[in-house]
């Protein structure tokens, strides 16, 4: 492992390097963060954070939290050793803030004015009370370009959000257009409001469909008690109106490859519409069917990407973005094209 690669990771410890580790049968399919609950003398909170700050590598790779091993996966990670020193409140926010700023995020464009992201799945955009310990694209944004924190909006107070015009779930990869200057977040933020930005997501979902395109307009509204969302008829008294467009890529035996368009901004707006139609996204745990449970087709990630962006940038020019698909997501495609899906079975 490299040098550097020791240094860049912190954690309110000090750290050292520990030899490769080789995934034998013993950990297959075990998740990542489990996996190194084995072999470290840390929380699995502290792992967890360890990985979102680039801390872990898989085959030379950042990987994901809740990544799936395959035998042979080589891992390298530091082991810990804590500091003998008191730490007194001071310093161990001094600290917490230090490692903000350990990992990083890879950069699809860049000017004076705003910057687009490619979005890992797994990473928060922003804090809620829920996530307020989880490394965000936030934390990364303000401490990369500090000047964000100058950015006002009249209708937000929450000071972790300056900068962020719009945000993705977090088990969501993809395109992410932030802000870097007052200009910029004005801009964005009124052709979010306007509706004046085209922007597409790719999905693999359980099960054929039967039309090639089509709408959905099921209303959505929040589940009491739960972090679900709940679909609703359209013409129910219940919910907000929602609407996502959606066309057919490519079928195969048991799932289906789509394009989609959200003309409305709701949460988790396109994992509840195909949940509701059947077609529940490969990959999500949250809106999971207990009827594809037995399925063999299965992700250790939601197979849903913020595909591509199309708008007019703040200086009136025409920009459009489109990104691959994840390694990830190439693999699972990868492997229904080779009739290999036994290989992702649980």
């Amino acid at each position: 492992m490299p040098d550097f690669f020791c240094q860049k990771t912190n954690f309110m410890l000090k750290l050292r390097c520990m030899k490769n580790i080789t995934v034998t049968e013993s950990a297959l399919e075990m998740r990542l963060d489990k996996f190194l609950l084995t072999k470290r003398k840390s929380s699995r909170s502290q792992i967890q954070k360890l990985i979102k700050a680039g801390g872990v590598l898989v085959n030379k790779k950042l990987p994901s939290v809740h990544q799936f091993l395959k035998i042979g996966d080589v891992i390298e990670f530091a082991e810990t050793k804590k500091e003998n020193t008191t730490l007194n409140k001071k310093n161990i926010q001094a600290k917490k803030t230090r490692t903000k700023s350990v990992f990083d995020l890879p950069i699809v464009f860049e000017n004076e004015d705003y910057l687009i992201i490619n979005k890992p799945a797994g990473l928060i955009v922003h804090k809620t009370t829920k996530t307020k310990d989880e490394a965000t694209v936030a934390d990364w944004l303000v401490a990369k370009y500090p000047q964000v924190k100058k950015i006002k909006d009249a209708k937000n107070k929450d000071k972790n959000r300056q900068g962020i015009v719009h945000r993705l779930d977090k088990e969501v990869s993809g395109l992410l257009i932030l802000a870097k200057n007052q200009k910029g977040y004005d801009h964005f933020k009124n052709l979010f409001k306007t509706r004046q930005i085209e922007k597409k997501y790719l999905a693999l979902t359980h099960g054929k469909f039967e039309k090639l395109q089509g709408e959905i307009d099921f209303k959505i509204s929040r589940k009491k008690g739960s972090g679900k969302m709940a679909a609703h008829p359209h013409d129910s008294a219940i919910g907000k109106t929602s609407l996502t467009k959606f066309s057919v890529i490519k079928k195969f035996p048991h799932a289906t490859l789509l394009e989609i368009q959200i003309l409305t901004g709701r949460t988790h707006q396109i994992r509840v519409h195909l949940n509701a139609l059947n077609h529940p996204i490969v990959g999500d745990q949250l809106y999971e069917q207990k009827k594809f449970n037995n399925s063999s087709l299965r992700a250790p990630h939601l197979l849903l990407q913020a595909n591509s962006l199309q708008f007019l940038d703040p200086n009136g020019e025409q920009q459009i973005f489109k990104l691959d698909y994840p390694a990830f997501f190439q693999q699972i495609l990868d492997s229904i094209e080779n009739i290999k899906i036994d290989l992702y079975a649980k």
